[in-house]
């Protein structure tokens, strides 16, 4: 596949993503954070991907080892700015959280999620405004 066709499968993932998030927002404005914060981890995961290939670097597909090599103490691949690879790494690991530490009451466990989730909001705000500092197009995220 060709340099912008993989950018473009990326960039299309992260849209759909996106308009997935959109939805849920918009239906379910209360519920399901775990969720949200997984698929905005999965949104800038994508754009962080079509960075590297507009860069020409394809990425491994290991979620660590994508930290790994966008991490500009390990001179990887593709290196970020620390700002981007903390908010980037701490999406990750919010995502984990949502999805595999259930040991809060329920009632304590959704305001951890709705606080873990405003921050995932802001983060990917970050992501994006990066990828397009780097080169990738303004609009790179955007419902149609």
């Amino acid at each position: 596949m060709a340099k912008s066709e993989q950018v473009d499968k990326h960039l299309n993932q992260a849209n759909h993503n996106y308009a997935f998030l959109c939805k849920v927002e918009e239906n379910l404005p209360e519920s399901f954070y775990d969720w949200k914060i997984t698929v905005t981890y999965y949104i800038a995961l994508h754009l962080i991907r079509a960075l590297g290939e507009h860069l020409g670097i394809t990425l491994p597909q290991n979620h660590s080892s994508i930290i790994r090599e966008i991490d500009p103490e390990k001179n990887g691949k593709l290196t970020v700015n620390r700002g981007c690879h903390a908010v980037f790494k701490s999406l990750y690991n919010a995502s984990w959280d949502a999805r595999y530490s259930g040991y809060l009451s329920p009632e304590n466990r959704k305001k951890y999620l709705i606080s873990r989730y405003q921050k995932a909001k802001k983060g990917l705000e970050i992501i994006k405004n990066y990828v397009v500092y780097r080169g990738l197009p303004e609009n790179c995220l955007e419902v149609e």
